[in-house]
């Protein structure tokens, strides 16, 4: 069981990092990102992170995704509505779904 409670606290320790890339990126505070404004944060965040890298790319290769050059893909697959905006509901539950 501590190989789970291991897995599992990476995961929530992924989710608050992700939080808080969403609300710097979050940056009118509309509640919505733009591709842009997540990819970037996620570029930069992820190059000086190698779990939050790692838990990207897991992810991303769960899905059959490329994300070496960049995680516009990976904002793709998360954005259901194609408003070319992005919500915490979304970004959130989409992670929470490829972790379980």
């Amino acid at each position: 069981t501590h190989c789970i409670s291991s897995a599992a606290s990476d995961v929530y320790k992924r989710q608050d990092e992700l939080r808080r890339i969403f609300t710097l990126a979050d940056s009118d505070k509309s509640g919505m990102v733009s591709r842009e404004e997540l990819t970037a944060l996620l570029d930069e965040r992820a190059s000086s992170s190698p779990q939050l890298k790692s838990f990207l790319s897991k992810v991303a290769q769960g899905l059959g995704l490329v994300v070496s050059q960049g995680y516009d893909a990976l904002f793709d697959m998360i954005e259901g509505d194609d408003d070319g905006g992005l919500s915490w509901a979304e970004f959130e539950g989409f992670f929470m779904a490829a972790v379980s």
